[in-house]
């Protein structure tokens, strides 16, 4: 009798599906600093307070409206990147929400 525990045994199929669980840790990770690097947890807070206070400006709120409609679709590009189990084509950030985000 061998002191081998069969359900220890780490297969191909074990290895493949820990790979892609990795590699979608990957991939979110990237996304969320991708979208920290011009948005950061902060400043989006100021920016929803400023919105929800009504202090924003008619460009100001346009551009967060674009810069939301920027993070869903780099959310949307992950999901597909690993559903596709492809590399991300990351969208570029809106023109202009660098300046915006500057101001909060």
């Amino acid at each position: 009798m061998t002191n081998i525990d069969p359900t220890q045994i780490i297969t191909p199929k074990t290895v493949a599906t820990l790979r892609a669980q990795a590699r979608e840790r990957r991939i979110k990770s990237a996304c969320q600093t991708a979208i920290s690097d011009v948005l950061d947890e902060n400043t989006s807070r100021n920016l929803l307070t400023a919105a929800w206070m009504g202090t924003l400006t008619d460009s100001q709120k346009d551009m967060f409206a674009q810069g939301q409609a920027w993070i869903q679709t780099m959310q949307e590009e992950s999901r597909a990147a690993i559903a596709q189990n492809r590399d991300p084509v990351w969208p570029q950030p809106p023109e202009g929400l660098a300046a915006l985000t500057a101001a909060f």
